[in-house]
């Protein structure tokens, strides 16, 4: 049985690790670091479902970028769940 694909976007490597650790036995895990890199990977693999961190690079105290993130993965693909 194939496995639904899951994007995580998180910039924190421990958290993205623990996750996918948690999450990889249901799911084919994507991971990225940030908003560029996971908006590749969305548009790249297509996943149903992300996983997205809103204090993300360049501004990870803040929810700005997470937020700017957010409104391109639905732009892109208006049937994806963030």
């Amino acid at each position: 049985m194939m496995k639904s694909k899951l994007l995580i976007v998180e910039d924190d490597q421990n958290l993205r690790s623990q996750l996918k650790w948690a999450l990889a036995d249901d799911y084919d895990v994507l991971l990225a670091g940030d908003r560029p890199s996971g908006l590749e990977a969305l548009r790249r693999e297509r996943p149903p479902v992300v996983i997205l961190d809103l204090g993300l690079p360049p501004h990870p105290d803040g929810v700005d970028e997470g937020f700017l993130a957010l409104t391109e993965c639905l732009q892109d693909d208006p049937r994806v769940k963030v």
